[in-house]
């Protein structure tokens, strides 16, 4: 609906998203870099046991909006037309 004869759309995706946590404590560690679609959401310094002061903890988001085009609906790049058969 309302598209123009012969106007193109890009490819899309519906968008996905997600988070998962890494952490260091002095005695044990964990850490995923991001990458990507991944963002670092927070990091909290000294949040964790052992009172290291190199102990952290981060929030690691997924967004695919970031490296992607998104939408509404899943859809191939297309171009509109109108199918008209003569019989």
């Amino acid at each position: 609906n309302g598209r123009r004869l012969g106007s193109h759309q890009g490819d899309a995706i519906r968008n996905i998203t997600g988070q998962f946590n890494a952490y260091r404590r002095t005695d044990k560690s964990h850490l995923v870099m991001p990458s990507g679609a991944f963002v670092n959401k927070q990091t909290v310094n000294g949040a964790m046991g052992n009172g290291g002061s190199d102990n952290w903890a981060m929030t690691i988001g997924f967004d695919a909006s970031r490296v992607v085009p998104t939408a509404g609906e899943n859809r191939p790049r297309n171009i509109a037309l109108l199918a008209c058969i003569k019989y």
